[in-house]
């Protein structure tokens, strides 16, 4: 269950308060979306394995490039996103695969391999929380928002207005689980981290994963 019973408990403890401010009446603001966008990230990720005994480690430049637009059957804005990929930085990019995003008032939402997950939830508000997997059939993932309209500096980069999507931080002798994004307004996603490994009799299982936006543009 990677740990989501024991993440619930300890989220739904801490959302025990109600704030209610409104920050964001732009419901998009965080996610802009629009044919042309473009953004490049600088990705680093290792996987360890508790049968071999090994990790792998991995790092490339991905770009993700908004290609076109399109209503869906269920009537929202929908777009179709071309990821290309690279190994070093002087390379052409080549082709990896497409997704799906989509917006409407209430969410933002992916959709990777027929894997829908709900990125963001309109309108923004401290500590407001939903579960990212509610249309799909994975465990419950939940989330809440931290540091609405906060500065937030990666890589000597400034953004004056972020906000946090946090997944929650266990860490104890046998789970190490973290997973945190960062939107900037006007741009996206500038930042993702995500970590789950089990320890079990000095063997780890799971991944770390990085994310760092180094350009974008249109």
């Amino acid at each position: 269950m990677k740990g989501n019973f024991l993440f619930s408990l300890v989220l739904f403890s801490l959302l025990a308060c109600d704030v209610t401010e409104q920050v964001d009446p732009d419901y998009a603001s965080y996610q802009p979306l629009e044919v042309g966008n473009y953004r490049i990230y600088e990705i680093d990720s290792v996987l360890y394995s508790s049968f071999s005994e090994e990790s792998d480690t991995f790092h490339f430049y991905q770009k993700e490039v908004i290609e076109s637009a399109f209503i869906d059957n269920e009537g929202d804005s929908s777009f179709r996103v071309a990821v290309y990929t690279k190994d070093l930085i002087d390379q052409a990019y080549k082709f990896k695969m497409n997704y799906m995003v989509k917006k409407n008032k209430y969410t933002f939402e992916t959709n990777i391999r027929n894997v829908r997950l709900i990125k963001l939830v309109f309108p923004v508000k401290e500590l407001k929380s939903w579960d990212e997997n509610e249309l799909n059939t994975e465990d419950p993932q939940l989330n809440r928002y931290r540091n609405v309209g906060s500065a937030y500096t990666i890589n000597g980069i400034n953004y004056s207005n972020t906000l946090e999507v946090d997944g929650g931080f266990i860490k104890d002798p046998i789970l190490h689980f973290y997973k945190s994004s960062i939107y900037a307004y006007g741009i996206g996603l500038i930042y993702s981290e995500d970590i789950y490994k089990e320890t079990q009799s000095e063997k780890i299982e799971g991944y770390e994963f990085k994310k760092v936006l180094i350009d974008y543009g249109s």
